[in-house]
């Protein structure tokens, strides 16, 4: 419970300079390149005409995209007060509401869809945060996330350019390690290993449908110079598409 609250914090105290990082295109360039365009992928032709919850939606980035893409509604819930105020400023046409990975105060089975783009590495009881997506889910319902890849975290990378430890963290359920995002932003995450991910999404009765290690492909491209060699052959993230039982 300290180590959530103490993520919430730092996103309450920078949740400006957290947003304008990610709606920078050089500062969020692993994301918006890797990440998002798998999460579409994915989302894109299943979200149209659907009710769908974006959970951990933050200034409402991804969730503006869904709606964009003709989801029926869209519902942002994240617990960082200073991002969804920037959230409801900038889309006061969607509706944002406070909420929490494990307790959103949505209605139980209202959501064809439900979305999260990476907390899971700050969640140290997964089964709780499935268990919720579940309640909120519709019977079949799909919940697509992303999240920090195992691998590549044991590697030793960081999707936010951060150091872990000079060799990578423990590959260990809940194994807990703290990174830094723009030279002042102290986290705190926790590693899901494969079995852990796939074993507590079962346990909540989820199916995983696909799943996706995005790396990238364009060895030319300038947006990404110095950073080629490692994307290119460890993905940073993971993407997985599971549907309720």
């Amino acid at each position: 419970m300290a180590r959530a609250k103490s993520v919430q914090a730092v996103y309450d105290a920078f949740g400006a300079h957290y947003d304008a990082m990610m709606c920078d295109p050089a500062e969020s360039s692993w994301n918006r390149v890797l990440e998002r365009p798998a999460m579409a992928a994915l989302l894109q032709k299943i979200v149209r005409k659907k009710d769908v919850a974006d959970i951990g939606c933050g200034s409402g980035i991804f969730t503006i995209i869904l709606k964009k893409w003709g989801a029926k509604t869209v519902v942002g819930v994240d617990f960082s007060k200073t991002l969804l105020k920037i959230a409801h400023e900038r889309h006061p046409d969607l509706l944002f509401q406070y909420g929490t990975a494990t307790k959103t105060g949505l209605q139980s089975g209202m959501f064809d869809v439900v979305t999260s783009s990476m907390i899971l590495h700050y969640l140290k009881n997964l089964d709780a945060h499935f268990h919720e997506v579940r309640r909120i889910l519709k019977s079949g319902g799909i919940y697509v996330f992303s999240c920090h890849h195992p691998l590549f975290q044991a590697y030793g990378g960081d999707p936010f350019r951060g150091n872990v430890t000079a060799n990578g963290i423990q590959y260990l359920p809940n194994h807990p390690y703290q990174w830094k995002m723009m030279k002042k932003l102290h986290l705190h995450g926790y590693c899901h290993p494969f079995e852990q991910l796939s074993e507590s999404l079962t346990k909540e009765g989820f199916t995983i449908e696909k799943i996706r290690e995005p790396t990238w492909k364009k060895k030319q491209d300038s947006r990404l110079p110095d950073e080629y060699a490692l994307i290119s052959h460890f993905p940073p993230f993971l993407i997985v598409q599971s549907r309720k039982l």
